[in-house]
């Protein structure tokens, strides 16, 4: 009885585990399409004629591929076992759901930015071959890339965790969203200023990870610490969210349908 109580408690408090080759074995499919269109992307980019129009091709297909790891790699993540019925085998264990898919969220994520480092070095290593030009300017970018895996990973973890199908749309949806009050403030600050600052709390973080992308470059940033905070800050308010989605959706398996 003692052995039993220590293994269930074992297996609350457990440290959570970096197993990459179970979230790569999980998520082929991501696995292939992001090698193999990152790849495809980079190269075409980086064979094309060097000039500054290939190095902004090269940063958006970029930007493209780390947003893509963090939606493709969590996508379902908790969403996919509520719909399969998956989820109801945790209710029967001493485990709780909670720490278990925080441990899984922590695994996709490291599997994305692994493949994001993997594909953007190719690229990398595939620009200064082709052109001879010094790449400084791209991997200095490699904090702020990353960062974009987290921030997307995060938001998608947290609508899967609340049971929203096809929940990797949604941060897409977001993005494409923010474009038009983004849009409307850069052309009159004066009139949108208001429903600006409403809706930059909830929009990814867009300025403060351009703001850490200049100071990466070189240029002075005398906000960095503030940019920094807030990119945090919103990864953190996600990645809470998303744990209470799942406390909620695992005590009501049936009713979490969206």
């Amino acid at each position: 009885m003692g052995d039993a109580t220590r293994s269930s408690w074992l297996v609350h408090l457990r440290p959570v585990a970096f197993g990459l080759r179970p979230a790569l074995h999980a998520r082929t499919g991501a696995f292939l399409l992001l090698l193999g269109g990152g790849l495809a992307g980079l190269a075409m980019s980086a064979l094309s004629p060097p000039s500054e129009t290939t190095q902004g091709l090269f940063l958006w297909v970029l930007l493209l591929l780390c947003g893509g790891a963090g939606i493709l790699f969590m996508e379902g993540i908790v969403s996919g076992d509520l719909e399969t019925g998956v989820v109801l085998l945790w209710l029967q264990k001493p485990v709780r759901p909670e720490l278990y898919y925080l441990n899984r969220y922590v695994e996709s994520l490291l599997a994305a930015l692994v493949v994001v480092l993997a594909v953007a070095s190719a690229g990398v290593a595939l620009l200064a071959a082709r052109s001879g030009a010094p790449v400084y300017w791209v991997l200095a970018q490699i904090p702020s890339l990353l960062l974009i895996t987290v921030v997307y990973g995060s938001m998608t973890f947290a609508f899967s965790a609340w049971g929203v199908r096809r929940d990797g749309t949604l941060p897409v949806a977001l993005t494409l969203f923010a474009t038009v009050p983004a849009g409307l403030y850069a052309m009159q600050p004066d009139r949108f200023g208001t429903l600006w600052r409403i809706l930059e709390p909830i929009l990814p973080p867009f300025r403060p990870l351009y703001g850490l992308a200049e100071y990466l470059s070189g240029h002075a940033s005398p906000d960095l610490t503030l940019h920094l905070v807030w990119i945090a800050a919103y990864c953190a308010a996600w990645i809470v969210a998303g744990v209470l989605g799942v406390r909620w959706t695992t005590r009501s398996p049936f009713g979490a349908r969206a």
